[in-house]
């Protein structure tokens, strides 16, 4: 009889610990800073994200295979992650690497031991040229694994950001989805019926051109693609839902006959959700400004179900 599992990924909002690392501008989660970041505090936004992976779990019957992580700050912080109660069962161990991102915010992937056996790790550092200057972003995390002997590619993601506006940004993104692209294209060189997985917040929707593009070239298909509409997202900006955060597959994960694809879906149930007011139904969100709201993330956790 085959098993339920979940590819799961979370963008978990500034994942920082509580100590000053002299490399990275780290300052805005410190005691003494304009948030007062405390080690209570850290320790609720722990068991807040280890909750929601849990219950991801207990709540659809999937048993976590992998999941991705957005803004985790060091291995420091994966480690109190896995150590927290509610993961306990899990059997999980994770993959990081520090990335140059100013802040110091990077990728990882928590994956199951008992399932995924992971063979080759390793980290693509990205350049973002503008100006005459090139500035550093988050890098992106390659991980190959063996789940019952048959291999698995796992890219993990987080694009640049559209603070500073979407078309003048878009550029960014577009040189990231080119260098994935690249990505993609050695590890099929290396065999042509590889296993994918791409997952990520991208900073895009699915029908944006970064996106499309990297499904159009490499054979993939965007099961979230079906999922955004004006009232549902990941995340909400100015009172309008954008679907950021996604898991592309390689087609042959539909027709696998050890890991098929089934479904996919954005969880957010309502303990992880605004109760009332203006924001009631958006991700209950650890900060607004300096304020501290105890959530979770201000982003909701995307999953696909997969039978193996």
């Amino acid at each position: 009889m085959k098993n339920n599992y979940a590819l799961v990924f979370y963008n978990v909002e500034n994942l920082f610990d509580t100590i000053d690392d002299p490399i990275t501008n780290d300052n805005e989660f410190l005691p003494n800073a304009k948030k007062h970041w405390s080690t209570r505090k850290y320790k609720r936004k722990l068991k807040n994200i280890a909750s929601v992976i849990h219950r991801i779990h207990s709540d659809t019957n999937h048993i976590p295979f992998i999941v991705g992580l957005a803004e985790v700050e060091n291995r420091s912080v994966l480690q109190d992650l896995i150590n927290q109660d509610e993961l306990r069962d899990y059997n999980f161990d994770y993959v990081h690497f520090d990335s140059r991102d100013a802040r110091g915010i990077d990728v990882s992937l928590l994956f199951n031991k008992s399932l995924f056996e992971i063979v080759l790790s390793k980290t693509f550092p990205i350049d973002i040229q503008q100006n005459d200057l090139s500035e550093p972003t988050r890098d992106i995390l390659c991980v190959k694994g063996l789940f019952h002997n048959n291999p698995i590619h796992v890219l993990v993601n987080h694009w640049p950001s559209r603070r500073e506006g979407v078309k003048e940004t878009a550029f960014q993104r577009l040189h990231l989805s080119q260098k994935l692209n690249s990505i993609v294209k050695t590890i099929y060189e290396e065999d042509s019926k590889a296993n994918i997985i791409v997952m990520g917040d991208f900073n895009d929707n699915p029908r944006n051109d970064s996106l499309q593009n990297l499904v159009l070239n490499n054979n993939l298909f965007n099961p979230f693609t079906k999922l955004w509409s004006w009232n549902s997202g990941t995340l909400i900006h100015k009172r309008k839902w954008y679907l950021f955060d996604q898991i592309l597959l390689s087609k042959n994960f539909k027709t696998s006959h050890f890991f098929k694809f089934s479904s996919a879906a954005i969880f957010n149930p309502s303990f992880i959700q605004v109760q009332k007011g203006k924001f009631k139904g958006t991700p209950k969100r650890s900060y607004a400004g300096d304020k501290h709201l105890a959530g979770y993330s201000d982003h909701f956790p995307v999953y696909v179900s997969m039978k193996g």
